[in-house]
């Protein structure tokens, strides 16, 4: 039912595909001058209001590029649909290094509650996977950025995702650790994210870092009983869809064109529309979203035990598969590994 509610209006907006790192693993089709003029600006606004009277809620996260590059382009645009919304939530996904203190006191006012932020290691091995464009690292400023951040706003809860393949898989408990330590309380969630080349068209080639869900669940085990890391290991029931697969779901990008998934931006062949011209869509394409791909019509997924906690897996790995023939492994991690989560389990309740 998720999928086709329209209570909850759910946007992905990137201002700007600009960004200031350089990062290993980044994209590297897309165009990184493309930053979102007034006339679009206009547009995304219209297409909200459009839209404002059959959603009580608005979700919108701020994604680029590097979003606070065209921090101004956030400010107008949420003070223009803030008021037009019963609830209004915002939050950013940011390399963490313009978060200076003029912007972070405004992010309260501009209903941003959540920010995720990358550090791919211990400062010697982040900077060489996320250096800025100068070559300079961005490591500690990213810290300061954080404490600050911290010190001023009560509210905010940080996420941080380590970009995890096989050249800093083993730092990943020095760098949960080390954050742990610094930043004691809460607010703070660290989880490991997967380098995953398979997942998009536009990455640089990493296939021979990747980790496949064989690894990634031998990595959760090992840093369990290295670290005693539990944190995001045991998979929890899914109820609610991707925006991908929401009916009420958008991704926008620099140029006002509408896709389903953020990895899709840039792709041509995955744009459904654009705000310039809100009443022409891709119905293929979002079709192919919302029920092309459908997990219950999948003979393997419906047989599968643990269907309840993947859902299917990622929408797009699913496509990429299925319909495009890519060697995608779209199955969770534990599906061929469940003796070794449970033995776990049964260790982290005895110890108790």
């Amino acid at each position: 039912l998720s999928r086709y509610q329209k209570e909850t209006l759910a946007l992905t907006i990137a201002p700007t595909t600009k960004c200031n790192f350089n990062c290993v693993y980044c994209f590297e089709d897309i165009d990184e001058s493309s930053s979102m003029d007034d006339i679009v600006m206009s547009k995304v606004i219209d297409f909200i209001k459009e839209r404002s009277p059959n959603s009580s809620s608005i979700s919108i996260k701020w994604y680029g590029g590097e979003p606070l590059i065209e921090f101004n382009k956030i400010v107008q645009i949420t003070n223009e649909v803030k008021p037009l919304f019963e609830n209004f939530s915002a939050s950013i996904i940011t390399n963490g290094y313009l978060l200076t203190p003029d912007k972070i006191e405004q992010f309260e006012e501009l209903g941003i509650r959540q920010i995720q932020i990358t550090l791919d290691g211990p400062e010697e091995i982040h900077n060489k996977r996320r250096p800025l464009k100068n070559g300079k690292g961005s490591f500690n400023q990213i810290l300061r950025n954080i404490d600050y951040l911290f010190s001023v706003n009560e509210k905010i809860f940080v996420t941080i995702r380590v970009n995890i393949d096989r050249s800093n898989e083993n730092m990943y408990g020095d760098i949960y650790n080390y954050l742990g330590n610094r930043f004691n309380g809460s607010r703070l969630f660290v989880y490991p994210g997967f380098v995953r080349e398979g997942n998009s068209l536009s990455c640089k080639s990493m296939e021979d870092k990747n980790l496949d869900h064989n690894d990634v669940a031998k990595f959760h085990i090992r840093n369990f009983k290295k670290n005693k890391i539990v944190a995001d290991f045991f998979p929890l029931a899914r109820f609610n869809e991707c925006l991908a697969r929401c009916i009420n779901g958008f991704l926008i990008d620099p140029r006002g064109d509408l896709y389903k998934c953020w990895i899709d931006i840039g792709d041509k062949d995955f744009k459904i529309g654009s705000v310039l011209k809100p009443d022409i869509l891709n119905k293929e394409v979002l079709i192919k979203y919302i029920t092309g791909v459908d997990q219950l019509e999948d003979d393997e997924c419906r047989k599968c035990k643990i269907l309840p906690i993947c859902a299917g897996g990622c929408v797009k790995d699913r496509i990429n598969k299925m319909e495009n023939g890519r060697n995608t492994d779209y199955c969770h991690p534990m599906k061929n590994n469940v003796e070794s989560y449970l033995d776990v389990y049964y260790q982290i309740k005895k110890s108790e």
